[in-house]
């Protein structure tokens, strides 16, 4: 469960072997979430930053804050509060 900036990412710039590193554990089979609490951008824009490196992940693979209070707000409210 990495999360981007300072993990991934520093800046506009790739932490040196985290691309690699995560490349490997997905193709060994290991199931990652990447975690963010920015929430200026949606899933599928971190998504496609990690795309763009090389790293083979779907924007459901990605959780930012907004999603994360948008998610606990809906179970403890419901849809449409």
């Amino acid at each position: 469960m990495p999360g981007g900036t300072g993990v991934v990412w520093i800046g506009r710039e790739m932490v040196p072997g985290a691309v690699e590193a995560l490349i490997e554990l997905l193709a060994s089979g290991l199931e990652i979430v990447f975690v963010t609490n920015n929430s200026v951008k949606p899933p599928s824009a971190y998504a496609a930053r990690l795309q763009g490196a090389g790293i083979e992940i779907g924007d459901d693979r990605v959780l930012t804050g907004g999603v994360a209070t948008a998610k606990l707000a809906a179970e403890r409210v419901g849809r449409g509060g």
